[in-house]
């Protein structure tokens, strides 16, 4: 039920959100590039069964960059997507891996973005770096029987009694 509420209170936020990326796009311009990817609809299809890695931005890359180097050595035939939400983020993937990897934006939290994400890369595990814990993008793994793991997870005790205000929603 919460997540049905956060997704309600995601959806009616979703024109300012937007408004909001598109105003960020003034100083950045990379905020209004590629826009769609956002939504769910992907430039590139890689090869299914790839590891998926979240980084949102430019520290969670750095963080993740050795990771996926090395699982590259080891899983040279298995295809790597990269997702972030920032343009500095996806600039950094671009000058760590080049064309390596594949880079895309994470969609919005919405399930219906989400799954027609998942549903286009078909990812064999999703590793999530930091603490980017998104209620429907949990919950649209967990509906695709796509595994989930936590990377380099620590959170601040402002950001844990944040979490713990809203129970119904962190603890699934």
């Amino acid at each position: 039920m919460a997540r049905h509420l956060y997704t309600l209170i995601y959806s009616l936020f979703l024109p300012i959100i937007i408004a909001r990326l598109w105003w960020r796009g003034r100083a950045n311009p990379g905020y209004r590039q590629r826009i769609a990817e956002r939504f769910g609809f992907l430039p590139h299809r890689p090869r299914p069964g790839g590891l998926w890695v979240h980084a949102v931005s430019v520290g969670e890359t750095l963080a993740a960059a050795q990771f996926v180097k090395q699982f590259m050595v080891q899983n040279p035939d298995t295809p790597v997507i990269i997702t972030s939400t920032t343009p500095t983020g996806s600039e950094q993937v671009k000058r760590i891996f080049g064309e390596r990897v594949f880079h895309m934006y994470l969609p919005y939290d919405l399930p219906s973005f989400i799954n027609r994400f998942i549903k286009s890369i078909r990812p064999g595990a999703l590793v999530i770096v930091e603490t980017e814990l998104w209620p429907n993008l949990l919950a649209c793994c967990d509906q695709h029987d796509l595994p989930v793991v936590l990377a380099n997870a620590r959170m601040s005790e402002r950001s844990a009694r944040g979490y713990g205000k809203v129970p119904a929603l962190t603890r699934p």
